[in-house]
């Protein structure tokens, strides 16, 4: 850290980190700009505490937020449901914290590929509705929850399916599979694993499916299906209701309401909703992003 931050003359530092407490390399990035700058640093936070109380927090941290307080300029959140559940932890409450939403390229190069003929690899009828599901398998992110409400559409909408695009969490695989079969659904549902093709799944898609249920820092899965276009029925969890805006670009359900989650599918699959793309534009551009971090570090 010597060699860079004392002969490189950097003007200005941005640490990005993952969830508190985060990485130790961070802090003692921050630690070592200010002692041969003597220059404030801003830390980016991008997933809520890892702790739900502070007295989960050790010794160590504690003295490394303390120290933290005094040398970081700003902590910047991807969105302002992020912000606030940092306040649990008092030692980082002295530091301005500032919310910067997350941003995507918001123009779409046309995939090369016959949506029809993926349908058909993926044994998929091609008169059929898609729902899909992107993410890791995972309980925190609602997958159980969103196969008993697809069990329900099931039984009131023909030429259904369900598409999970992800990698499992292998400690919930076997339950989650168990699940799927006592439901008595599996014919209808197709797994893909995790893909940077994924457009083809957005493609693909009528309705993106975001059931998480707790610690949705923010949602790169809403942004990217209001890019394609794709109506999106979510859990109010975190910054996704700081993305999604009901009858705009999608609807945004009580994380506990499985009726309501099976109303807003429903209506969705049986009217011709069309979301207003431009309005997440102006809001969640990268190159909106990038201003607005350069106007704060």
């Amino acid at each position: 850290f010597k060699k860079i931050f004392k002969e490189e003359k950097i003007d200005k530092l941005l640490i990005i980190n993952g969830g508190y407490p985060g990485g130790i390399a961070c802090y003692a990035a921050a630690i070592a700009y200010n002692l041969f700058s003597k220059k404030k640093c801003s830390i980016s936070f991008h997933a809520n505490p890892r702790y739900n109380l502070p007295d989960k927090v050790n010794l160590l941290q504690r003295l490394i937020n303390f120290y933290i307080s005094k040398i970081t300029k700003n902590l910047i959140f991807p969105s302002n449901s992020c912000r606030k559940s940092y306040q649990i932890i008092p030692s980082l409450n002295k530091i301005k914290k500032k919310f910067i939403f997350n941003g995507i390229n918001f123009s779409i190069s046309k995939p090369n590929i016959n949506l029809r003929k993926y349908k058909k690899n993926l044994k998929i009828n091609n008169s059929d509705k898609i729902i899909s599901i992107i993410g890791i398998i995972e309980k925190n992110k609602g997958q159980y929850f969103a196969i008993k409400i697809f069990k329900e559409i099931i039984n009131k909408y023909k030429n259904i399916h369900l598409v999970i695009c992800g990698n499992f969490n292998h400690e919930y695989k076997k339950f989650f599979l168990k699940k799927i079969l006592e439901l008595g659904i599996k014919k209808n549902i197709t797994f893909v694993p995790f893909t940077d093709r994924v457009s083809y799944i957005y493609n693909l898609s009528d309705i993106i499916l975001i059931p998480s249920q707790e610690k949705e820092s923010f949602s790169y899965v809403a942004l990217e299906s209001l890019k394609y276009k794709v109506p999106v029925v979510a859990s109010n969890v975190g910054g996704l209701p700081e993305i999604i805006k009901n009858n705009v670009n999608g609807f945004v359900v009580n994380k506990k309401n499985s009726k309501e989650f099976e109303k807003k599918i429903l209506y969705i699959l049986n009217n011709k909703f069309r979301i207003i793309g431009s309005i997440a534009k102006k809001k969640f551009d990268f190159k909106v992003m990038a201003e607005n971090y350069k106007k704060i570090i």
